[in-house]
């Protein structure tokens, strides 16, 4: 899903894109953040956007500190939160 800007996040995507996500991002790492109200995880590379700026550009709600975002810098990193 291309929003805007070249920033292109993908909702709730399998491990197989994580990793394809991973292999093209410019730093390796993936930015991930929440919908607190749906639960659904959006993800996209580090440089595309902060994750303030994601969420403001996905409306979804988020409140963290800089730096205090989740990064992921392998598949392996989500645990058994893979989608």
């Amino acid at each position: 899903m291309a929003v805007s800007g070249g920033f292109a996040p993908a909702l709730n995507p399998t491990p197989d894109l994580i990793a394809a996500m991973l292999a093209s991002s410019r730093h390796r790492a993936l930015r991930m953040i929440v919908d607190p109200r749906t639960g659904d995880r959006w993800l996209w590379p580090a440089e595309q956007a902060t994750h303030a700026e994601g969420a403001r550009r996905l409306s979804v709600p988020y409140d963290r500190p800089p730096g205090a975002g989740d990064i992921v810098t392998a598949v392996a990193s989500l645990g058994s939160k893979n989608p």
